[in-house]
């Protein structure tokens, strides 16, 4: 039995081991079929596995003659990737971002790169490179930034324009042939590259970039940015580790005169003071006042030195990457160097990468400018500390308020499934800007105006007014810390569903740790929920409970699913899914019994449904 999680550990070693190695032989281990499993079961979870490429499968068409199939066009080479189908979502600032969607098969083969490369490129990836990588997220990204913000004098906002479109394939290739000589490996990421798109119906070839929404597609990008980084480290000297001995080189004269002198006052002190044994009184006397006076002296003299810095100052870069957005803080520059850095890294990125610098985006501000990086503003508090903050964007608030008065609009949706909804929505968005200074105070009033939002989709939907909806679902509330409110619960069947108004408990950004990815930090609230496709939650627990939650075929209580008998063909708003779904008829059933009465033994789509409840 091929043992996949053993064979990417010994890479991994090998990796660490030696950074500049070339490893070859590695394309017949990604045939392997239990290699190509292992990379369905990374990306089977994912809300993306539904959404179909230019062939119109989805995870239900995944099985093991797919993966069969795949292994032995592998082996053979005969596996071309298809086009990807164009797809459009918005950006920030009223524009739209490109999104290529592969087919199932080739998201397959791609789940089993992404397994064989990440091992392999992981150690050579620099330490200010935050973006899609194991243990790393935007918050330890900006906690690097929250480390090296202070004393800065410029920081430099960067931007790549359309990184991902203009990617330059022949670059990448170099890239990564210096990792890997196996040219089985390079040709088929090389047919990747080159697949094309399908827009409207109509081919498009593609000669630069790789497409956003692709498995492998940010590690690639990362392969192609490193290069940036070895720049930035390496020739413009950014986050350059200090020994001992050079601080110690560049300690001020002054304060150590000053160190010079309080050390000469308490030998002073400590000599005058072992000397008062066997003294007469008028002497002790006088050996307490001169005691007083070099006390006074050494608190005059550590007031002194407290004006003057321990060290001299110098000129530091500060460099910190996640994905295309960069952040640079610099450190006795000025606005002059500022620019000419600023014009350095947009030659290197055009010359050398074939890149261009967005300079609409692309900002030179000063620290006690509020400083936009990774949905957070950033901004110096000024003064002699200069100590950083992290604020809440007002924008942010408003939009996670918008989302949920969106939800709140749809009134044909069951209210159990609103609730788990704003609920996902809320607690994923407070989980993100939990580290932001005063983040509690705007959690509370978020709460209070979700609180608000659901109690009038309640009394709309039952056509009464809100104080009696207080008292119909009242419910209380309790988290792990001990802290308790009144809130929202619906009961369904034996469960009720609470509507969350404890927030997250707030952090701060030095806690986090930087060997370990943050609970929560990068959660976005998801875009298609059960409902909108027809399957409500509220309605499976329901079943669920009229089925004693036992399996109507065989009886089992362990691994049970509800099974909707029917399909959606006809189908295409939202309204109609839901409702279509509702009125169908719903049984429980467990995976083996799902799988094989059910569905013909085959989660392909061609597969007969049940017809009837067989209870």
């Amino acid at each position: 039995m091929f043992n996949v999680n053993g064979c990417r550990e010994h890479v991994a070693k090998l990796a660490e081991r030696d950074r500049s190695h070339r490893f070859s032989r590695l394309y017949r281990s990604m045939c392997n079929e239990a290699w190509l499993t292992a990379a369905w079961d990374e990306i089977r979870q994912n809300q993306g596995s539904n959404t179909p490429g230019i062939d119109g499968k989805t995870r239900k068409d995944v099985d093991t003659d797919m993966i069969c199939k795949l292994s032995l066009q592998l082996k053979s080479e005969t596996f071309r990737p298809q086009p990807v189908r164009r797809h459009y979502i918005p950006k920030r600032g009223g524009k739209l971002r490109p999104l290529g969607i592969p087919t199932i098969e080739c998201r397959i083969v791609q789940s089993a790169l992404k397994m064989l490369l990440e091992p392999l490129f992981e150690p050579k990836f620099r330490n200010c490179s935050h973006g899609f990588r194991n243990q790393r997220s935007t918050i330890t990204a900006l906690k690097d930034v929250i480390n090296r913000f202070p004393r800065s004098t410029w920081i430099i906002e960067g931007d790549i324009k359309g990184c991902f479109d203009n990617i330059q394939h022949g670059i990448l290739l170099e890239f990564i042939q210096k990792r890997i000589a196996d040219q089985r490996i390079v040709r088929l990421i090389s047919l990747f590259l080159k697949a094309g798109y399908v827009e409207r119906r109509e081919y498009h070839r593609t000669y630069s970039g790789t497409p956003q929404g692709g498995i492998i597609s940010p590690l690639l990008s990362n392969v192609y940015l490193m290069a940036l980084d070895d720049y930035m480290e390496n020739q413009i000297g950014a986050n350059r580790y200090e020994s001992k001995a050079e601080q110690g080189q560049r300690k001020n004269p002054e304060y150590k005169k000053f160190e010079y002198l309080l050390m000469m006052l308490r030998k002073q002190y400590s000599e005058i003071k072992s000397e008062g044994i066997g003294l007469t009184d008028k002497r002790n006397k006088l050996r307490d006042a001169e005691l007083r006076n070099i006390r006074q002296e050494i608190r005059s003299v550590k007031r002194k030195r407290e004006l003057i810095p321990a060290l001299l100052t110098q000129k530091r870069i500060g460099y910190v990457r996640y994905a295309d957005d960069y952040l640079i803080t610099l450190q006795e520059f000025s606005k002059q160097g500022a620019e000419t850095l600023k014009a350095d890294i947009a030659r290197y990125l055009f010359h050398k990468l074939r890149l261009e610098q967005d300079k609409d985006k692309t900002l030179i501000s000063h620290p006690t400018d509020s400083i936009r990086f990774l949905g957070y503003n950033l901004t110096s508090t000024g003064g002699r500390s200069k100590r950083p903050r992290l604020d809440i964007p007002k924008e942010a608030v408003r939009k996670v308020i918008e989302d949920v008065e969106k939800q709140c609009k749809l009134h044909f949706m069951p209210e159990a499934d609103l609730i788990i909804k704003v609920n996902s929505i809320v607690i994923g968005w407070m989980n993100y800007y939990r580290y932001a200074n005063g983040a509690g105070k705007i959690f509370n009033r978020i709460m209070t105006k979700v609180f608000d939002l659901v109690a009038r989709f309640l009394a709309d939907k039952f056509k009464t007014r809100r104080k009696q909806i207080f008292i119909k679902f009242k419910a209380r509330e309790e988290s792990k810390d001990g802290r308790s409110r009144n809130t929202i619960g619906v009961k369904v069947g034996d469960r009720v569903i609470k509507l969350k108004t404890i927030p997250p408990q707030t952090s701060t950004i030095y806690a986090v740790n930087q060997n370990r990815k943050p609970i929560g930090d990068d959660l976005r609230p998801n875009i298609v929920h059960g409902w909108a496709a027809g399957r409500s939650t509220q309605r499976a627990i329901e079943t669920l409970g009229k089925a004693n939650r036992k399996c109507e075929y065989c009886g089992t209580t362990h691994n049970l699913n509800v099974h909707h008998i029917g399909g959606l063909r006809g189908k295409r708003t939202v309204q109609s899914k839901t409702e279509a779904r509702s009125a169908r008829q719903t049984i429980v059933l467990c995976r083996d019994c799902h799988l094989l009465q059910a569905h013909d033994g085959s989660w392909s789509r061609n597969a007969n449904n049940v017809r009837g409840n067989p209870a």
